[in-house]
């Protein structure tokens, strides 16, 4: 009879793999391992911070559709995670929902227009904000304000 594959065991081959790529840049677990619950029921819920060239590939070949789509699934929702840990990390996998309330003003405000893209060159300089924001968030992220949150 087959052993069980357990979430160690995945997770570590995950890390073998992907670390060592150049485009990979960051890995961390949410769900009940960010928050020091698992179980025997616990997923794995993975999350990797990875260099966007499938947006661009899709731009390049003018496949315009699936560079947004993309976009939206590796450059966006990350952005949003990302912000969501650093304002609401009790609410940090709600993407979206409720961002007008969770997050601040000024954030929403610089969030809100990469959301609305009207073509392939818009999508392009769209992208290079949002990573840049990415990246800002994660440099200004308070790891001890977080764990502070999560305690209240």
């Amino acid at each position: 009879m087959p052993r069980p594959i357990t979430g160690e065991a995945i997770l570590s081959t995950l890390l073998q793999t992907l670390e060592p790529l150049p485009f990979i840049h960051a890995m961390w677990e949410g769900g009940a391992a960010a928050f020091g619950r698992v179980d025997d029921w616990s997923d794995i819920d993975l999350q990797v911070d990875a260099d966007d060239s499938l947006t661009l590939k899709e731009l390049n070949r003018r496949n315009d559709i699936e560079a947004l789509a993309f976009y939206h699934a590796f450059t966006l929702r990350p952005l949003v995670e990302a912000l969501r840990i650093k304002h609401s990390p009790t609410r940090h996998n709600f993407h979206t929902r409720y961002v007008y309330y969770d997050l601040p003003p000024e954030v929403v405000r610089k969030l809100e227009p990469l959301f609305f893209v009207a073509n392939a060159d818009e999508l392009g300089a769209k992208r290079a904000l949002a990573e840049a924001f990415f990246t800002e968030t994660l440099e200004t992220l308070d790891l001890s304000e977080v764990a502070k949150a999560l305690k209240q």
